[in-house]
């Protein structure tokens, strides 16, 4: 079931969603930590990490479902 190509691919993505979500969440932690809010230069990393987890979060949940589909559907018709 994992040699499918869609599926693969597909999981991929999900896996690189996963990895930027992770990455900016670190980023968030290393600004509170260090307190670097009065920085501009971490205000820029902060607004592009936030604008990097709410793109990878929902193209996250939207991959999530699609992977879901795909191996219902080769489930289904390896039964069929």
């Amino acid at each position: 079931m994992i040699n499918d190509k869609k599926i693969t691919r597909v999981f991929k993505l999900f896996l690189g969603c996963l990895f930027v979500i992770l990455l900016s969440w670190l980023l968030f932690v290393l600004l509170d930590k260090f307190d670097l809010y009065d920085n501009a230069f971490a205000h820029f990393i902060y607004y592009i990490s936030y604008f990097a987890v709410f793109i990878s979060f929902y193209l996250g949940i939207i991959l999530f479902l699609f992977l879901i589909y795909l191996v219902l559907r080769k489930f289904i018709s390896k039964k069929v």
